[in-house]
């Protein structure tokens, strides 16, 4: 899907479809189609992606904190799942509003559905040095330091003081990802304004432009390459 002339330039996914598609759902005899998308996995009006955890029992996994649900808002790529507690008393509210037709940037939801949106300028070259990165340092995070804190703060404790103390942290952690993620929506903004990449002040904006490839397949070859001078 990040190939051929369909995927633009800069190897985006994204299909949309339109009149010319006709209804795919319909198999009848009598529908005849001239063609279609395949779908991808993250495909992009995912609502949202979950992954549903239960940890072994052992001693330094305290009960608490067993069950995990992480959960990832928005097209599951590039997205970032946090994770809740499965004993947690409730979801942070930017968690649990939004409205796909009312920009709002309270909801956690629009964060990640903009940077999704945002990355389609220049999709390739967005995913793989600014949002994978940043997606991949808080999940590995998140797995290799934070729940383990969160069973230590946990064990001992059972009951209502558990899922207090739960529902506390994971709603700071869910928080701060989508902080991180305003901010990172924020960056790409400027970083990519105008077809150029905006590096650091100092640094001259490097010129994006096309691949070869692409060029060969547009009208580029009939643009003017010489111009006669008169006097």
């Amino acid at each position: 899907m990040t190939q051929g002339i369909a995927a633009g330039p800069y190897g985006d996914p994204s299909r949309f479809i339109g009149p010319y598609d006709g209804n795919q759902n319909n198999i009848t005899k009598n529908q005849h189609m001239y063609g279609a998308w395949e779908r991808t996995i993250s495909v992009f009006y995912q609502g949202y992606t979950y992954v549903n955890q239960l940890r072994p029992r052992k001693p330094e996994i305290p009960e608490a904190t067993r069950g995990l649900c992480w959960f990832g808002p928005d097209t599951a790529y590039t997205s970032c799942f946090v994770p809740f507690a499965a004993q947690a008393l409730e979801l942070p509210e930017r968690y649990q509003t939004g409205d796909p037709q009312v920009f709002d940037r309270y909801s956690a939801w629009w964060a990640f559905d903009f940077v999704a949106n945002w990355a389609r300028l220049n999709y390739q070259r967005m995913t793989r040095v600014d949002i994978l990165p940043l997606q991949q340092k808080i999940e590995t995070r998140e797995i290799q330091e934070m729940i383990h804190q969160w069973d230590e703060c946990c064990l001992g404790k059972s009951g209502k003081e558990a899922r207090d103390l739960l529902t506390r942290l994971g709603k700071e952690n869910a928080n701060n990802v989508v902080k991180c993620w305003h901010d990172l929506g924020y960056m790409l903004i400027a970083r990519y304004s105008d077809g150029y990449c905006n590096l650091p002040e100092g640094e001259e904006p490097q010129n994006i432009g096309y691949s070869s490839k692409w060029l060969a397949l547009t009208n580029y070859k009939e643009g003017p390459t010489s111009y006669e001078m008169k006097p």
